[in-house]
């Protein structure tokens, strides 16, 4: 049995339907279900009646419930308690940010902050979307950086993380450089001739991005889906070798040999904006990176 499946029963029974949870949890209706029914099957019981509409809970899953919010309440607590013993309260800031971002705006993010504090250590959980936002709730990190936007909710009460902004992104449409210096693929495409499509899967938090621009767009994009990966380093390495195009963050583009095989696959009615934001787990107890807000705080307000 694993924690995220309590987790996401409880969500299913605040939210009422198997979309709305999935979409909170930052993760595909599919997998969702699946980890219902493993939850289910662990128990040995039906926990929701799917007959009906909007699903309810069955009796069992009624008491169920208080149980499940009880145990969770109690491991989260017990982790923050441990890790706080072991020291990550201490002279350590632990920070959560997906793998992009990790490489891309961590490092100047820290190099700005550490130039105006004595020297401290620092922990970083890099992982995807979804897992750094649960890392986060779980009290496993003092701060995540991600990225936001307006229109896919990230589940993060802001009384408990408080956030500040840290500017914006771009997604970039980039493709294989010819020998003539254009892109190999280029959008919009034909129906015809569809572009080959890196993308980073679908219900993920990039794509979802993506997605929501397409549909905004005058003109239709014809792509065909030929690979599913959501790393952007790894989508970078097969855009630079010539597998199809992908939308990536401008920030991990850069320069090196990858990102000079690389060439605009459209103009700029293609770019999709981000923000990113840092938030602040304010329940964690950590004296340090509680300076470690406040210098942020006092940083916005001079600016």
């Amino acid at each position: 049995m694993e924690l995220k499946w309590l987790e996401d029963f409880l969500a299913l029974a605040e939210l009422g339907g198997f979309s709305r949870a999935a979409e909170a949890r930052n993760v595909t209706q599919p997998a969702f279900g699946r980890r219902i029914r493993a939850l289910e099957h662990w128990l040995g019981t039906s926990l929701i009646d799917r007959s009906s509409h909007p699903p309810e809970l069955t009796p069992a899953g009624r008491r169920f419930r208080e149980s499940a919010a009880e145990l969770v309440r109690d491991m989260h607590r017990l982790r923050r308690d441990l890790r706080q013993e072991a020291g990550d309260a201490g002279d350590t800031v632990v920070i959560a940010a997906p793998h992009v971002l990790a490489l891309s705006v961590v490092p100047k993010w820290l190099s700005e902050i550490k130039r105006a504090m004595p020297p401290f250590r620092v922990r970083l959980i890099n992982d995807n979307v979804h897992d750094c936002i649960q890392d986060m709730i779980a009290g496993e990190a003092d701060f995540l950086i991600n990225f936001y936007h307006p229109q896919i909710p990230l589940v993060l009460d802001p009384r408990r993380f408080p956030y500040v902004s840290l500017g914006m992104e771009r997604l970039l449409p980039f493709a294989q450089r010819t020998e003539t210096g254009e892109a190999r693929h280029r959008l919009p495409g034909t129906a015809e001739a569809p572009v080959p499509y890196l993308t980073y899967g679908s219900g993920t938090f990039l794509e979802r991005a993506i997605d929501l621009h397409l549909a905004q767009m005058p003109l239709v994009a014809h792509l065909a889906s030929c690979v599913e990966n959501s790393i952007a380093g790894s989508l970078k390495a097969m855009a630079a070798d010539g597998q199809g195009l992908a939308w990536l963050p401008e920030a991990a583009v850069g320069t090196d040999d990858l990102g000079r095989r690389l060439a605009s696959a459209g103009d700029e009615s293609w770019n999709v904006s981000l923000g990113l934001r840092l938030y602040w787990g304010s329940e964690r107890g950590g004296r340090l990176a509680k300076r470690v807000w406040h210098h942020m705080l006092e940083r916005i307000g001079e600016d």
